[in-house]
């Protein structure tokens, strides 16, 4: 996490004075390394991919995910045959990524589309899918499903509307008895699409039926489902108001299938609300977000909180810095009450980024933060979750620089700081879109959505990622005075960066800086990334950042990271400066970073080791699916040479035995592992080095 540092110094005294000191202090982080070490970032590590290609050369688009306590990941969404039609196709995969067993559904009606589109787990293993599937006759209808633990199916119950057209099921929920509950639009026999929500018993025997058909008597859809401890059941959807309005729609109802309340929100203008996202907290209050349109802002955020009651009791909204068009997409809640809302945002001159906010139990809000991939273009945040320390998860798709989509999935922290992000891009380097994402307690983090294969169209594909504690490396930005105050013509300050290796062993590390302007949009990198040699213990460099009279005015935060670019943080650290709207004389261009220069290492090699050995490391690096190890020896000794797996398992012995003097080189060949980084580990003599090596395939 993140580590929060108070200010050490003021703007007050002379500034040789202050120099001497933070020399003093340099020396001090040195003997307390293993404090400093504690409070290291946690890095995040790819633990596995698994990919699932169906029948033929098709389209396999996985929609929802779920995990349960043993860390077992649930996947379902469709899988095309033959290019045209479609079946459910669910998976169950151990906490190792090991596929347990698969399912697919093809409706009555054989080789027409049956869509997934729900999945939930019960508390023993059960599984549950909703969706819609052709019938025979009965054009599209509700189907959901049962499995067993073991996948074997346990039921199927299938609903065809009165109005014997098009019924398609959008979101599933489970509750502790084992009852399920579904909902979605169906069409009714004159009133056009209705919202049409079910309760089944654990058997899969019907309860009851209840539809809503909305004041405008036209298309009310109903997408989103959640059910409360004493099986009172909410929805929202979209629905037609009076006249040309189209209203966010939010429904109670009680055990028995009877309306207890509706509540309608109407957006400023008439226009289009397109509700997400529907929570319910342990006091019964129900949380919806949607998009919304707004007078001259396009579509904004909207999320509201009602009672238990239905009583309306805040209504937010979100209109993105350029006043264009911005779309929630989903909403948690945590302990404390507090709202977390992620969608996508035009920004300024980004396209659209991520942007997620955090409200405080009253509505308002504390936070934002926006991503921008590497692209600069098109980043489309889908999913949202929240761990029990406040730390918050977003995935979704971004653009990359030259692999066209990606996934892409960011932690914050709970005041909103980004602590790092995972991109990933599939083997067919095409388009890669995230589209569901849960956190398990010990903080694991699930990924699933599709990616294109190589040759086989849209694959899913599920990741797991791992967070592990870093010891070994910090990082840390001292200013020279604060508060940093830039005039409004531009200006510059001054700081040490430090730079902590704790390994024993001298370490190649990439830091790089970067900025989130006053708009809550990131900027390019302002310094790096560099790539340097860290001896042991703490490196310091003196550096001067200039801000030009064209940047906006604004609190910015001004970010440090070390760790391997872009793929991984290990550490950051920031610290904030306020561009004044008034004063100055010159105006600067550009912003720029100078002052002591650091050791750059080439692209072609890593740092020297000691004097009379060095380790020429991996290249490339990253690498699929082979990459070869370089090393130098000042004289013949017995080398070993090992790479484990970031759990720190034994993968592969490279080398054991007598070399003679000289440059060596040996392959190391990930074709039969999964993509993630591997460590190696080098002993000559009494010499020893390690360095790390990332398989992306």
């Amino acid at each position: 996490m993140r580590k929060s540092r108070p200010i050490l110094f003021s703007a007050e005294g002379n500034m040789k004075n202050l120099r001497i000191v933070l020399l003093v202090f340099a020396i001090l982080i040195q003997l307390c390394l293993f404090k400093t070490f504690q409070q290291a970032n946690a890095q995040v590590y790819e633990q596995w991919v698994t990919k699932y290609n169906g029948l033929g050369i098709g389209v396999d688009y996985a929609q929802s995910l779920a995990i349960d306590r043993n860390g077992n990941a649930y996947v379902t969404g469709h899988s095309y045959v033959n290019g045209i039609n479609s079946d459910y196709a669910t998976i169950k995969y151990d906490s190792a990524g090991v596929e347990q067993w698969f399912a697919r559904y093809n409706g009555p009606a054989n080789y027409l589309c049956d869509i997934a589109k729900s999945l939930a787990v019960d508390a023993d293993g059960n599984v549950y899918v909703t969706g819609y599937s052709e019938g025979s006759g009965t054009d599209a209808d509700y189907a959901t499903i049962k499995y067993a633990p073991t996948g074997i199916e346990q039921w199927v119950a299938r609903y065809n509307g009165p109005g014997n057209g098009p019924d398609q099921a959008y979101s599933l929920a489970v509750d502790l008895d084992g009852n399920v509950y579904v909902t979605g639009a169906s069409i009714g026999s004159s009133t056009g699409w209705d919202y049409t929500t079910i309760k089944y018993d654990s058997a899969g025997i019907e309860q009851w039926v209840a539809t809503y058909n909305g004041p405008g008597n036209g298309s009310d859809q109903a997408n989103s489902l959640a059910v409360d401890p004493s099986g009172n059941v909410f929805i929202t959807g979209r629905s037609d108001g009076s006249g040309a309005s189209n209203d966010l729609a939010t429904i109670k109802y009680g055990i028995d299938g009877s309306e207890l309340w509706v509540a309608r929100y109407s957006s400023p203008v008439l226009g289009c609300d397109v509700p997400s996202s529907l929570y319910i907290d342990v006091d019964g209050n129900v949380y919806v977000t949607a998009a919304s349109g707004g007078i001259e802002t396009g579509l904004d955020y909207v999320t509201i909180k009602y009672d238990p009651r239905g009583f309306e009791l805040w209504v937010v909204r979100y209109n993105g810095p350029e006043n264009g068009d911005d779309c929630s997409t989903s909403l948690d809640v945590d302990s404390d009450g507090s709202v977390y809302v992620t969608g996508f945002s035009e920004g300024s001159g980004t396209d659209w980024d991520y942007a997620t906010i955090k409200y405080d139990p009253n509505g308002i809000e504390q936070w934002e933060a926006r991503y921008n991939g590497l692209g600069n273009s098109l980043d489309l945040a889908y999913s949202l979750a929240v761990d029990g320390d406040g730390s918050v998860y977003v995935t979704g798709l971004s653009e990359g620089n030259g692999t066209y989509y990606d996934y892409a999935t960011v932690k914050y922290d709970n005041n909103g700081f980004e602590l790092w992000v995972a991109r990933f891009n599939g083997p067919g380097n095409f388009d890669d879109g995230a589209q569901s994402l849960a956190v398990s307690a010990e903080g694991n983090v699930y990924v699933t959505g599709y990616s294109d294969g190589s040759g086989t169209n849209y694959d899913y594909a599920t990741i797991k990622y791992t967070q592990i504690y870093n010891p070994y490396f910090a990082i840390d930005l001292i200013p020279f005075s604060v508060p940093i105050q830039i005039p409004a013509s531009g200006g510059s300050f001054e700081y040490y960066l430090f730079a902590a290796n704790n390994i024993g062993d001298p370490s190649a590390a990439d830091m790089w800086i970067d900025a989130i302007l006053p708009s809550g949009s990131g900027h390019d990198l302002l310094l790096g990334p560099v790539s340097v040699n860290l001896n042991p213990g703490t490196t310091s460099w003196h550096r001067t950042q200039t801000v030009p009279g064209t940047a906006p005015s604004g609190q910015y935060q001004y970010i440090a990271h070390i760790g391997f670019y872009p793929y991984l943080t290990w550490d950051c650290d920031f610290l904030e400066f306020v561009k004044l709207d008034t004063g100055g004389v010159s105006l600067l261009d550009d912003f720029n970073n100078v002052n002591e220069c650091f050791d750059i290492l080439s692209a072609e090699e890593t740092p020297a080791l000691p004097e009379i050995y060095e380790v020429l490391g991996a290249y490339p690096n990253p690498f699929n699916p082979a990459t070869a190890l370089s090393y130098k020896l000042p004289n013949a000794c017995i080398v070993n040479l090992l790479v484990y797996d970031v759990s720190g398992r034994l993968v592969t012995e490279l080398v054991n035995g007598w070399r003679d003097a000289g440059t060596h080189e040996v392959t190391f060949d990930g074709s039969n592992l999964v993509s993630g980084i591997y460590i190696y580990n080098l002993t000559a003599g009494d010499y020893k080095a390690s360095g790390k090596m990332v398989l992306m395939k």
